[in-house]
């Protein structure tokens, strides 16, 4: 089943997590602190990271509950 929400996605959808994989289409300054919680261990993010002018498509994978790996 694939489900798409549409809005300020900077928190997250809490009430839906655990997801398997998060992809952010607008550039943050920091991987927000609250997407990585709502993934589960295994999960993948791809989000541009970087202030100005200037971001880096990264993508990064929850290696444990409390860590991330750059991929």
């Amino acid at each position: 089943m694939l489900n798409c929400f549409y809005g300020d996605g900077y928190k997250g959808l809490p009430s839906f997590a655990p997801f398997d994989k998060v992809i952010v289409t607008a550039a943050a300054p920091h991987i927000p602190g609250d997407l990585i919680k709502q993934m589960k261990v295994g999960g993948i993010m791809v989000i541009p990271v970087g202030a100005g002018n200037v971001q880096v498509m990264t993508t990064v994978v929850k290696t444990s509950e409390t860590t991330v790996e750059n991929a």
